[in-house]
């Protein structure tokens, strides 16, 4: 019970600034099989954004998973098994100011798939677009 009330506090603490409330965690550890069942995990999305470079051409607005289920086998191949239940994601497009006029999302996209293309073959933007 030690080493899991430990491995609990430690995910807590870790995951804190990432979350809105506090994390719901139940931790089974075993010799051979062990698993964790995180609930309604409520991410803050202001936090998830700052992790995003500010050229990405989205935002997250709302971010939630309702039950995530870790597995582990310590012994056994596959180690980790994840599962995902009531997974809620809401992305919005990011509107890019630029030359003194509002672009749309999507010529900025488009602008940033003709750069990569550019690195990548500079011929190919001949036969595309």
């Amino acid at each position: 019970m030690f080493i899991a009330n430990f491995i609990k506090r430690k995910l807590e603490s870790v995951l804190q600034p990432w979350l809105l409330q506090e994390l719901e965690l139940e931790l089974k550890l075993g010799f051979l099989h062990s698993h964790g069942i995180f609930k309604n995990l409520r991410f803050n999305t202001s936090a998830l954004n700052e992790l995003l470079d500010d050229s990405s051409g989205f935002y997250f607005t709302n971010f939630i998973i309702d039950q995530l289920t870790l597995r582990i086998a310590n012994w056994s191949a596959p180690a980790f098994n994840w599962e995902l239940q009531g997974f809620y994601v809401t992305i919005s497009p990011r509107v890019v100011e630029g030359s003194g006029r509002r672009r749309e999302p999507s010529e900025v996209l488009l602008e940033d798939k003709k750069k990569v293309l550019h690195e990548i073959d500079s011929e190919v933007l001949h036969f595309t677009f």
